[in-house]
């Protein structure tokens, strides 16, 4: 019986382990694997004048001094030789972004080195209109791209007494357009004018070009709770975190001395005033915030489109 039964084992795993006939694939039949895609890096940066490498509380109030009440090209030009910074180029060498959003950039200033260091480096730039004036102070908002693209030049926020700039830039390689903005950092109404005609503006690009990818980044000057219903219905996702002022700054800001400027700038602590959006059906590999000689944070995202 044994006998028997282990022989009918052997021929039946002997079927089993022979060959068997292969059956020939068409070519029809055969699915071919698309490469995944590269993956895009974003920095978002306010430059805070194209980096004054502030070193305390007393430089970081007097740099805005020349800047915005003594109005001082001369001071703020001497400021830059006595601090040298290459807040683009630091960045540039750190993270390779695909796409850099800077604010505050100075580009009537001799001193400015940040339009020049993107195209240096191969950056197809989109610089804010502004005024229209091409005063010598004005700080614009720009996206450095490493694909071509086109700028929209309808976009263009309201506001142009207090308006730090603002930039739409579509990459067709990529079927993406970016917004990148910087509202009013002290009239409120205006700031709240300018992210409504904003959500406004995007909604109806959306409606015209639906198949584009958005992303919309920036120094809002605003936290997320208070302008985050403007762009609900929009098919992108909000990226950010406490960024002003940078800690060094902060823990500075908690002596006595300083508890007036605490009071009007952070009296709860760090603020989330820089944010960006990406569409929703991307794939975030990495989100962080970093340090440098701004008196804001940055923003880097990573993603796969």
């Amino acid at each position: 019986m044994f006998k028997r039964t282990f022989a009918a084992f052997i021929v039946a795993f002997g079927i089993v382990m022979s060959p068997q006939p292969v059956r020939a694939v068409e070519h029809d039949e055969v699915q071919e694997v698309e490469p995944s895609p590269s993956p895009i890096t974003i920095v978002v940066q306010n430059t805070f004048g194209e980096g004054w490498g502030v070193d305390g509380v007393f430089n970081w109030l007097l740099a805005h001094y020349y800047v915005l009440v003594a109005k001082s090209p001369e001071k703020i030009e001497e400021r830059w030789r006595e601090n040298p910074s290459k807040p683009a180029q630091d960045l540039l060498d750190k993270y390779d972004p695909s796409i850099i959003v800077l604010q505050e950039v100075m580009p009537y200033m001799e001193g400015s080195t940040t339009i020049r260091t993107l195209e240096d480096y191969d950056y197809v730039t989109c610089v804010s209109q502004g005024s229209g004036k091409k005063d010598i102070l004005e700080r614009a908002t720009v996206i450095g791209s490493k694909f071509q693209g086109e700028m929209i030049s309808e976009f263009k926020m309201p506001g142009s007494g207090d308006r730090g700039g603002e930039c739409g830039f579509y990459i067709p390689e990529l079927d993406l357009t970016i917004f990148a903005i910087h509202p009013s950092a002290f009239d409120k109404k205006v700031r709240t004018e300018q992210l409504e005609y904003t959500s406004q503006f995007i909604k109806k690009y959306h409606e015209e070009y639906p198949e584009h990818n958005l992303v919309l980044a920036g120094d809002f000057n605003e936290s997320y709770e208070k302008f985050s219903y403007l762009f609900e219905s929009l098919p992108i996702v909000h990226y950010g975190a406490p960024t002003f002022p940078r800690q060094s700054l902060l823990d500075e800001l908690q002596h006595p001395q300083w508890f007036p400027v605490k009071q009007l700038v952070a009296p709860n602590g760090m603020r989330d005033l820089d944010h960006i959006y990406l569409p929703k059906r991307w794939n975030v590999l990495e989100f962080e915030t970093f340090e440098t000689s701004s008196d804001h944070l940055g923003l880097m995202v990573r993603a796969t489109p």
